[in-house]
């Protein structure tokens, strides 16, 4: 009979000064923790990631303000495909006219909607049809995230 081994999982040690690094490299990008992870070997797995922030509610707290100024990022990512598409419209002739090919037009709505749906799973609740997320830079203490949605024309 083989004998199986349990193995306990190790995590990092909690590194301030590691997890301040990591945690400007997420605000500062559109990529997803493991390949965020994998840009600096100091950097913990995304397990420990979890960990950390289980058990530091600084980390904690830092990690959802960083995942919120991503999001920002993915937004003006989402910006760029507009501005670029603007100044840089595929046309067509159609019948002696020009036109913008409906197939631009469908290519850069797909790319709007995965910049949307990535953002959307790096801090959910932020491209929602209805609501809107807003963190007040202003509080020292906890993180407090104010999650509005419109009532509707009739007010309810």
């Amino acid at each position: 009979m083989e004998k199986v081994l349990k193995l306990k999982r190790i995590y990092a040690k909690y590194e301030p000064e590691v997890a301040e690094r990591l945690l400007k490299t997420i605000e500062s990008s559109t990529e997803g923790l493991s390949a965020i992870c994998k840009m600096d070997e100091e950097f913990p797995a995304v397990g420990t990631i979890y960990y950390w922030k289980s058990r530091h509610p600084e980390f904690l707290e830092g990690f959802m303000r960083a995942k919120l100024k991503q999001t920002e990022h993915m937004g003006l990512a989402a910006e760029d495909i507009i501005e670029q598409a603007l100044d840089n419209p595929r046309v067509i002739l159609d019948r002696g006219g020009e036109r913008i090919d409906p197939a631009f037009v469908t290519l850069i709505q797909m790319k709007l909607d995965v910049v949307k749906w990535k953002a959307e799973r790096l801090f959910p609740g932020t491209f929602c049809k209805d609501a809107k997320a807003h963190l007040d830079e202003k509080v020292t203490g906890p993180l407090v995230i104010h999650l509005a949605i419109p009532k509707d024309e009739k007010g309810e």
